[in-house]
């Protein structure tokens, strides 16, 4: 490649952000990382630099403040962006009346008011000038209600949603946008949460970051990663609702 190609990664500091990080930045000429905790980017840029003598530059913002989120998208339509990794998201466990709204207030905006306003400001750029496209981070949760998880699962439906129309609607523009759907992983996620996935295999954030990768070179619009979470997304499809979300509220209690 004789032109600089740049990925712009968010909620690059841990986990599936960290692992797209290492996969991507092995193949672009540079990577942006954004994040809250400037300290960790700045731990990571200079490993990264180090590993694969990358050109990094590290943007921490809030996504969740709105000035934050303006500077960012002012940020980024001063550079040219070939590829998107939208991964920042959060995730809030619990009966649905004990946990306090502005906690849900700060998921929305997150997984979603943030989500969509980056894709609006990108979406327009990659197809100027000819970049790669958007991969966003949705979840195996996306594809039906989920008790003990409800406003996240929402937020990740939205996620999917979003991206399979968006990448139906640009699929003639040269760029591909896919909704990536990993099950639980061995993430800094699961513990914010306050998530004990008993009984749900933890996928390395590794593996998820390479298999969504291969797929959106594939140009899936929406790939869910690990047979087994074909498999259950499967089963969950061909079972009436009301049954899957009844199957899915004792296995999430369990969890209680």
């Amino acid at each position: 490649m004789n032109e600089k190609k740049t990925v712009l990664i968010t909620g690059a500091s841990s986990g599936l952000g960290e692992a797209f990080s290492h996969l991507l930045a092995a193949q672009f000429q540079q990577i942006i990382l954004v994040a809250r905790d400037e300290s960790k980017l700045q731990v990571l840029a200079l490993e990264l630099r180090r590993l694969y003598a990358v050109d990094v530059l590290c943007w921490p913002h809030d996504l969740t403040i709105a000035d934050d989120l303006q500077r960012l998208i002012a940020n980024i339509q001063q550079h040219k962006i070939d590829l998107f990794i939208n991964n920042a998201g959060e995730g809030i466990y619990g009966e649905f009346h004990q946990i306090p709204a502005a906690q849900y207030a700060h998921l929305i905006e997150l997984n979603i008011t943030a989500l969509t306003a980056l894709n609006h400001a990108v979406i327009p750029q990659l197809i100027a000038n000819q970049g790669m496209g958007v991969i966003n981070i949705a979840s195996l949760a996306a594809l039906q209600p989920l008790p003990f998880m409800a406003v996240y699962a929402a937020s990740k439906s939205y996620v999917l949603h979003l991206s399979a129309a968006l990448a139906e609607e640009y699929r003639h523009s040269g760029i591909t946008i896919m909704a990536l759907c990993p099950g639980f992983i061995q993430t800094p996620f699961i513990d914010k949460a306050a998530i004990n996935p008993r009984g749900f295999p933890l996928a390395n954030p590794v593996t998820v970051a390479a298999q969504g990768w291969n797929a959106f070179l594939r140009h899936k619009s929406v790939y869910i990663t690990g047979y087994r979470n074909r498999l259950l997304a499967l089963l969950m499809r061909l079972s009436p609702r009301r049954l899957a979300t009844r199957v899915a509220f004792y296995l999430m209690r369990q969890r209680h």
